[in-house]
């Protein structure tokens, strides 16, 4: 059969004469007003290559037509082709499968493979504490399976079993069982083929909001799979990633791949739990950004499968990418069943899945009720991202951007990580009490806050590189009380002053008879506590280094503080071979204490080509103090076509250009629009402020006021009420497209409607008022 002919739908006629379950399948897929169809264009480097996808419910029954490029029958010593067909039966694909890197949306799905005659239904969780439930499909009333030939597929399944659906977003994933690329069979140059490429058969996908690139210059100090370029692309509801490396990727060489990528999908510290490992973590010597997902691949010892694998947290359980539910392990049917595939151009190592894999979560733990609580935060595919491969042969690393700097997708920009600064730093040292004993002595504090974060450096006399036993704490009062938290003091030293730690941050080691890995946590006055790997960076003492400190470097947003004034701190030693309960050393003999007013912050204000909204968050300096002042500043008219502003009190757009215009002034905590022909930015050297915002009827164009992230639409529509407010928008200048959400002109529900889009404290919106209206303090929040 030529490629052509593989390539074409299932005919679209009567059905031969077979049992009445089999006609009633072809007959629903044939006639149905319904019925939908997508093709896929043929793709010789895919495992299994789906090439056409047909589904639709009429008379109670959902029917599903599949048609692939290699028969479904064959099989190999190391696995076997494998069909899963994801079903979102109430089209809400903020609903369904609750789990990190799963493929939200979907509360179903159909899992076929074997003689594909046995086919499973797994009922997915929807909510946390929900099991993986499973179902053969010859055990269901009313379903069938049916292969009319050896690359057809097509089943029958009553809606009754669906929760009654009268309508099924339905979509479709090939692959080869294990993600295998073996070299005993047959070497493969890619795994995975989804249908629809992005989204799912009857629901609508959007235009591609992101499409950007890097180029790397090669510097020919790494000896193999040197990157040098990436591009990141989403499309709907999908993401692609392509990495482009120096030279032809060869699986079957020695040098084989090994690398990843690591991920903040949010582009929030706060949420992230993947541990910052040098080189290629997110940071240079400090953790700078939250590490939500690293998607890791390798070649294994026996050159024999090429392994991909998501982590989402210190690695206790990575979740396999792209290998589905059907997995021959203890967790076959447990873990998380995503659509993830990859395949392998040349020189280009491409993946693609679901961005719901790449979201968000923030865990919080009950002590007193022994609780916990996942909040996932969906990913709008503006990340901040490194990239890393990995030289087999010596263990050196090629990160890229170098120096911990890393992507910006969202601005297309490099972004340079957080860094000690001697003017915002204080850096008090601490004598040596315990004779220089590992993991215990500590000699020196560092702290700072910058850029709305607090930064906290213990350096220990000595800290062995593979001691299981370290126990760290940052004690932390925020709010200048000895009376509230515990009551803390240096009794060593002879000094008096002491702090009423609010919050508390414990750094240890976890050992699972294997490997070392490092954890932390924030415990809150409330008595709950926070899982924060990302915050933390442990350099242990090490022989091939002997420059290097021995340290431990910590990272914890404000906002994770409840946006502090001041913070007061000491650092303290435990171990667990010794007396867990007692703290050895702490430091330094007085607590230092930082202004946090500010955050510490310095401002910058990015722009794109196009139309752009911005928040003025910071003090503004006298040389951008007008309109005029800004617009040079932004680069003038070779950059820019217009400033705006909205006077909220007469309705009416201010603008400036280079050709004149209204010089009006720029004050913090205002909005702006920007025309922009080309890309531009300015740092601003000042501090944040958080102001008082008043609402004027009508239109108003202004920012979210307060730094607290995590809040949405919705939650920003409750504070201010229907009697204040009917509308919120947002316009996201990646797609050109307005989103809105808002409450109803009916009296009966006060519930809001429309996006839930997530409120960033830098972006602007247009907020339509009733009346004068104080939007209210942070404390709120």
């Amino acid at each position: 059969m030529s490629e052509s002919q593989s390539a074409a739908p299932l005919p679209r006629r009567a059905a031969p004469l077979l049992w009445i379950p089999i006609i009633s399948i072809l007959f629903l897929l044939t006639t149905s007003s319904a019925a939908a169809q997508v093709y896929d264009q043929y793709d010789s480097w895919a495992a299994v290559d789906i090439l056409w996808l047909d589904a639709a419910v009429a008379e109670g029954n959902l029917g599903i037509g599949v048609q692939v490029r290699d028969p479904l029958i064959n099989y190999y010593d190391d696995g076997w082709p494998v069909l899963e067909l994801f079903l979102d039966t109430d089209q809400d694909p903020s609903t369904g499968d609750y789990r990190r890197g799963a493929a939200a949306g979907s509360e179903y799905m159909i899992q076929c493979l074997g003689d594909f005659v046995a086919c499973t239904l797994y009922t997915l969780p929807r909510v946390a504490g929900e099991q993986t439930t499973s179902t053969l499909l010859n055990y269901i009333e009313g379903a069938v399976v049916y292969l009319p030939n050896s690359t057809s597929l097509y089943v029958q399944l009553p809606t009754q079993v669906l929760d009654g659906a009268q309508d099924v977003d339905v979509f479709a994933m090939g692959w080869f069982r294990g993600n295998n690329a073996s070299l005993s069979h047959t070497l493969l140059f890619g795994n995975g083929d989804r249908v629809p490429d992005a989204g799912a058969i009857e629901s609508a996908t959007g235009d591609p909001p992101i499409d950007v690139s890097m180029a790397v210059q090669s510097d020919d100090s790494f000896a193999a799979n040197e990157i040098v370029g990436a591009r990141l692309r989403t499309f709907g509801d999908q993401f692609e990633l392509a990495l482009e490396l120096e030279d032809t990727i060869d699986p079957a060489s020695w040098a084989a791949l090994r690398g990843g990528v690591v991920i903040d999908s949010d582009r929030r510290l706060k949420t992230g739990q993947v541990p910052m490992t040098p080189p290629h973590g997110l940071g240079d010597q400090i953790p700078s950004w939250g590490g939500d997902v690293q998607l890791s691949f390798w070649m294994d010892d026996q050159q024999t499968q090429l392994a991909f694998q998501l982590q989402y947290e210190a690695p206790e359980y990575p979740i396999a990418f792209g290998s589905g539910c059907a997995q021959d392990t203890h967790l076959a049917g447990l873990a998380p069943c995503n659509d993830g595939r990859w395949r392998i151009d040349g020189n280009r190592l491409i993946f693609a899945g679901s961005l719901s894999m790449l979201d968000a979560e923030e865990y919080v733990i009950d002590i007193a009720s022994s609780t916990s609580q996942r909040t996932r935060h969906p990913s709008d595919g503006r990340l901040i991202t490194r990239f890393f491969t990995i030289d087999e042969a010596t263990g050196a690393e090629d990160p890229v951007p170098a120096a911990g700097r890393a992507w910006d997708t969202g601005s297309t920009t490099i972004r340079d990580p957080l860094e000690w600064d001697t003017a915002l730093m204080q850096s008090d040292a601490d004598p040596e009490e315990y004779f220089g004993s590992p993991g215990i002595d500590l000699i020196r504090v560092d702290a700072q806050v910058q850029s709305e974060k607090l930064v906290i450096k213990g350096v220990l006399a000595l800290w062995l590189q593979f001691d299981p036993n370290v126990f760290f704490e940052v004690l932390l009062d925020t709010d200048d009380d000895t009376t509230t938290g515990e009551y803390v003091q240096n009794v060593l030293s002879g000094q008096d002053a002491a702090i009423g730690a609010d919050y508390k941050l414990i750094a240890y080691v976890v050992y699972d008879g294997l490997s070392l890995y490092f954890v932390t946590d924030l415990r809150r006055p409330d008595g709950k506590f926070e899982r924060h790997d990302a915050f933390l960076l442990a350099q242990p003492s090490t022989l091939d280094d002997s420059s290097r400190e021995a340290s431990f470097t910590l990272t914890v947003p404000l906002e994770s503080l409840d946006g502090p004034e001041a913070v007061s701190l000491f650092v303290a030693t435990r171990r667990y071979d010794l007396i867990v309960s007692e703290r050895y050393d702490i430091a330094p003999p007085s607590p230092i204490r930082l202004d946090a007013s500010g955050g510490g912050d310095n401002g910058r204000i990015v722009v794109q080509p196009g139309m752009n909204l911005f928040t003025m968050r910071w003090e503004v300096p006298d040389e951008y103090r007008s309109c005029y002042r800004l617009f040079e500043a932004l680069g003038g008219s070779a950059t820019l076509d217009a400033l705006k502003r909205f006077d909220p009190v007469h309705q009416v757009w201010e603008s400036c250009d280079g050709e004149g215009g209204t010089d009006f002034s720029v004050n913090a905590g205002e909005a702006y629009l920007v025309y922009a022909q080309s890309s531009a930015s300015l740092e601003l050297s000042t501090n944040a402020v958080t102001p008082d915002v008043t609402l004027e009827p009508g239109v108003n164009l202004i920012g979210f006021p307060c730094r607290t992230e995590g809040v949405s639409c919705y939650d920003w529509l409750r504070q201010l009420g229907p009697d204040s407010v009917s509308a919120i928008r947002r316009y996201e200048s990646r797609t050109g497209r307005f989103g809105s959400c808002g409450f109803t002109s009916s009296t009966e529900s006060d519930e809001p409607y429309g996006i839930d889009f997530p409120i960033d404290w830098e972006d602007a919106y247009f907020v339509d008022a009733h009346g004068p209206t104080a939007v209210g303090t942070c404390s709120i929040w």
